[in-house]
């Protein structure tokens, strides 16, 4: 895990000075000594690659999106994809100390940055099979940031 220079600096002059390792157990380790990852880890790491957070495209078909539209057109569909391992905050690292302790357990949280939109497309247009003409605001991303 990477933390930016200046997360370690909130860190070290902290009044109540935490040493990095104690919030972040694998951060620890010697490189070759880190644990194998389980299957759910080795999932996500293949979705995400290696490479980071940024704007993919794919061309799809209308009706492939399943928003209920019946359409053979396609259109140019933007997503955001990739690993935010570099976009880690002292708060990603305190939430996973609070998860690994238990103390936050009842909802679903995720104490890592989402590569996710920060920006959209105006809006996208189509024709569907009745030759009806329909525009969509906010589906394809145009700008993407880890949040």
């Amino acid at each position: 895990m990477c933390v930016p220079p200046s997360d370690r600096a909130l860190l070290q002059g902290a009044p109540d000075a935490v040493e990095l390792r104690e919030l972040s157990p694998w951060a620890a380790r010697a490189p070759g000594l880190r644990r194998r990852a389980g299957p759910r880890r080795r999932r996500a790491r293949a979705r995400s690659g290696a490479r980071p957070c940024g704007l993919r495209e794919l061309e799809v078909r209308v009706s492939e999106l399943g928003l209920g539209y019946t359409s053979d057109e396609t259109v140019l569909f933007r997503y955001c994809a990739g690993a935010c391992e570099a976009a880690v905050r002292i708060y990603d690292l305190g939430l996973r100390r609070l998860r690994q302790r238990r103390r936050v357990r009842k909802e679903r949280v995720r104490a890592h940055p989402c590569c996710r939109p920060t920006a959209y497309e105006e809006e996208v247009s189509f024709l569907d099979v009745h030759s009806r003409y329909h525009t969509l605001q906010e589906l394809s991303a145009r700008e993407c940031a880890c949040v």
